[in-house]
Formats: C-alpha cells, structure tokens, sequence
C-alpha cells in the first residue's frame, strides 16, 4: 500500500509539472490586441523578459488612420456657426489630410471625437478625425495639414 501510495503521489506531482509547463509554455506566445504594423523589435528570441521590462514592440494600426489637430474654441464656435447657418450638421464635417508635398490625400475621413477639456494656454480643444489608410499612405506621427468642409460645395459664378 505505501509503494502504491507513493507512485499516486509521483503521478500526481507530473501532472503538475505538466501544468504548470503548459501555463509557462502559454506566456511565450504573444497576440496582439490589434492589427497593424509592427515596428523594430526590442528583443530577439531567447530573451528572458518580464512585467518590468520595456514594450517588445510597437503595434501601429494603420487602417483606419486617426489623425489628432487642434481647433482654437473661437474656431469651433464659429464653426458650428457657419455650419448651422447653413443648414448643415456639425456631425457632417468631412477631414482631409493634406500631405507634405501639398497633396489633398485621396481618402475623405470624418470627426469622431472632440475632447471634453480645453488646454487652458492655447484655448484650444483637441478633435480627432478618423481617416480610411487602405495603402498606408498615412504613417503613425506623420505631420500633415487637415482641411474640414462643411456641406455641399458650391460655385460662384461671374459675369
């Protein structure tokens, strides 16, 4: 009875060693949350890395794009103004990226969100515009311009 009682407890602790080489096995393999690019690794296989090490790698969705810009609270007002006035929907606004080269980019993006505060030194509020990037035209950090319109474009004619 103790000999069989021994190898039950021989089993049993294989079976956690089993385990816990599964649980250890599942944190070498590492998903990402999100798609995208991924930029330069920080590590290379075989190094041991940890809860206090730096990032792995940096993920970059790039499409859809956002694209962040800040708006005076004078030009929001004035805005929303001229948007109503013209029987339009501040929600309607389109974004256009203006490219480095002067170039409108060719994919039409929309406002998604308007910060709730104001920076207090530039009475500025932050907006951020979500662009479509299906050619990864647009990189993360690139500078560009943003141009908004506002309803239906028009043409004035001269006699």
């Amino acid at each position: 009875d103790a000999w069989i009682a021994a190898l039950e407890a021989e089993i049993e602790q294989a079976e956690i060693a089993v385990d816990t080489a599964k649980l250890d096995l599942g944190y070498t393999r590492v998903l990402a949350p999100v798609a995208g690019r991924i930029g330069l690794a920080q590590y290379t296989v075989g190094n041991l890395v940890g809860p206090k090490s730096k990032p792995l790698a940096t993920i970059v969705s790039h499409d859809p794009i956002y694209v962040q810009f800040p708006l005076t609270q004078r030009e929001v007002l004035q805005a929303r103004r001229d948007i109503k006035a013209k029987g339009g929907n501040p929600q309607d606004v389109v974004v256009r990226a203006k490219l480095s080269d002067g170039s409108l980019y060719d994919q039409v993006g929309r406002l998604n969100f308007i910060d709730v505060t104001t920076d207090a030194g530039t009475d500025s509020v932050t907006l951020r515009a979500e662009i479509p990037n299906p050619d990864g035209i647009l990189v993360d950090g690139q500078f560009v311009g943003v141009v908004l319109q506002a309803g239906t474009p028009y043409r004035i004619s001269f006699p």
